[in-house]
Formats: C-alpha cells, sequence, structure tokens
C-alpha cells in the first residue's frame, strides 16, 4: 500500500508538472486549469497506473523473447519508454470532449470513497468482464450457427 501511494504521488507530480505551454505564448489561465484538472483526473482514475503497468507488462514479455540481453539494456529500456508522453497526449482528447465542469465532477467522483473503490476494483471487474464477454460471444456464436444452418435446411 505504501509503495502504491508513493508512486501515485510521483505519477502526480509528473503528470501536474508537465505544461505544454511554452515560451513566449501567454497562457489562458482557464484553459491551464482545466489541463491540470484533466492530469489530475487521469491519476484520480487509475489510468495513469494502468499506463506505467502496462508498461512493465510489455518489458515484461520482451525479456522472455530476449533472456540474452544485459540487465543495462532492460534499463535502458525502460527509461526509453515515457509513459508521461502518452498521458500528456491524453489531455487535449479529454479536453475536447469534457468540460471543465464535467473533469471538476468527475475529480470529484474519484477523489470520494465510491471512487477509490471503483480504481481499486476496476482491474479485477475489467478482467471478469473480459472472461464473460468471451463466454458470451462462443455461446452467442454458437446460436448464430444453428440458426444459420436451421434456415439453410429450409
Amino acid at each position: 500500500m505504501r509503495h502504491l501511494i508513493l508512486t501515485t504521488l510521483i505519477i502526480t507530480v509528473a503528470l501536474t508538472g508537465l505544461n505544454p505551454v511554452h515560451g513566449a505564448e501567454i497562457a489562458d489561465p482557464g484553459k491551464v486549469a482545466k489541463q491540470e484538472d484533466i492530469r489530475k483526473l487521469i491519476v484520480a482514475s487509475g489510468s495513469a497506473m494502468a499506463t506505467i503497468q502496462s508498461v512493465d507488462r510489455v518489458l515484461a514479455r520482451y525479456r522472455q523473447q530476449y533472456p540474452d540481453m544485459s540487465e543495462t539494456f532492460w534499463k535502458d529500456a525502460k527509461n526509453t519508454i515515457n509513459p508521461f508522453d502518452y498521458l500528456e497526449r491524453l489531455v487535449p482528447i479529454y479536453a475536447k470532449y469534457l468540460s471543465h465542469e464535467e473533469i471538476k465532477s468527475l475529480l470529484s467522483f474519484y477523489e470520494s470513497a465510491a471512487g477509490k473503490k471503483l480504481v481499486q476494483a476496476q482491474p479485477v471487474l475489467s478482467y471478469e468482464a473480459m472472461q464473460t464477454s468471451q463466454q458470451w460471444g462462443k455461446q452467442t456464436a454458437g446460436k448464430m450457427e444453428l440458426q444459420i444452418k436451421s434456415y439453410a435446411e429450409k
């Protein structure tokens, strides 16, 4: 749990420290505030943690495929892949489809006890939903095949 809290803190600092406004460009304070809240939402919703874990899983698969690569290589590879670059690319997408008020509402939800519980349960929910979807898909395909055969025989 301590590791999770520390990781979340690091993610929050990393994301909220990123600001796409550079140089002489004058930032609209409302736009900047919305972007900062989007970054907070990405962390609070578990998306940031999921992305980092995804990178770790991909690297683990590559490690299995290339077991002769040195530990130095794998450290360098992990440093080369920047999940925050991907997460920062999500900011304009969220901004395009959600108002600042909606983002604030979502952020309030994810900061609530119910929102935190959802984030914690989401990996298991997604896994079980995927298994259920696969079972349902197989059953549906079987029914469709029977129905096709039935119509074809007529």
